[in-house]
């Protein structure tokens, strides 16, 4: 299970025993992905949900929620939603991940035409019988898709680094991260992005890398509030999620931004995602 602190108190640490040894593919969350999509396509969203969260899981609604009592409270919706990874990244440890892809809603089963279309994003992580749950699920919508989904993009799994890491250091780097946005949000994504950095944004097409993630987010400036901060065992990938409030605005959204220490440098944003108000969402 990956290190988990509540924000605040900035010492709430929760440090789980370590987990077996295990052989890290980012190709076993693009299956665990699947199954999920083919679950909800078989026995419905609701149940498909409830299937597949983990303990303590979050969705977006636009806000950050409690993924089970949300999902337990939906009624079982006719329609279909279908997704399919395009990008998956799995910790050295091995039991923590992230996907993200295209997702589409057909509004009565798999032959309506599709009337809904977007992005999702999920952490993964193993529970205590090793089986994958998501942590995570986030999704913004835009227009159709340029065209079917592509391969997905496998991240190579790197080495560890070679220092402790706590879920103080991820939050640590979150902070840097927003004081920087607050004097340019541009200028943030640029010196904190990953060079391959996905952004998704509610109405627009995901962006990929510094220059155009830099673009996208500053046509979408927000200001974040952290709630909660994970890192995985092995201390190379990371997480935040909490309230992200556009600003002028009076209604918050919500965000997940997943962190990546280098072995040799310090955290970069390797994924970004915001929500937007439920009454400004397109």
């Amino acid at each position: 299970m990956a290190r988990h602190m509540l924000v605040p108190p900035l010492l709430a640490f929760h440090l789980a025993m370590p987990s077996p040894q295990i052989s890290p593919d980012p190709g076993a969350l693009v299956e665990a992905e699947r199954a999920f999509a083919r679950d909800a396509a078989e026995d419905g969203m609701r149940a498909a949900f409830l299937a597949h969260l983990g303990e303590g899981s979050v969705v977006f609604e636009p806000g950050p929620v409690d993924a089970r009592v949300t999902w337990e409270a939906h009624g079982n919706n006719p329609g279909l939603l279908s997704w399919e990874p395009e990008h998956a990244e799995i910790a050295a440890s091995g039991e923590m991940g992230w996907t993200t892809g295209p997702w589409e809603f057909r509004p009565s089963g798999a032959a309506d035409e599709p009337v809904a279309f977007g992005e999702y994003a999920s952490v993964w992580q193993r529970d205590a019988s090793g089986a994958w749950k998501f942590a995570v699920d986030i999704g913004i919508p835009h227009g159709p898709h340029a065209g079917p989904p592509a391969e997905p993009a496998l991240a190579p799994v790197r080495p560890a680094p070679a220092i402790a890491t706590t879920p103080a250091d991820v939050l640590d780097a979150e902070r840097a991260f927003v004081a920087v946005a607050r004097e340019g949000v541009a200028r943030a994504y640029r010196e904190h992005g990953a060079a391959g950095i996905l952004l998704l944004r509610a109405g627009a097409a995901r962006a990929e890398g510094v220059d155009a993630a830099a673009a996208l987010a500053a046509r979408h400036a927000l200001a974040w509030e952290p709630a909660e901060a994970f890192v995985s065992e092995a201390g190379d990938l990371g997480y935040v999620y909490g309230a992200a409030l556009p600003l002028g605005a009076e209604d918050s959204a919500g965000y997940l931004r997943v962190w990546r220490r280098r072995p040799d440098a310090g955290w970069e944003i390797a994924l970004d995602v915001a929500t937007a108000p439920a009454r400004e969402a397109p």
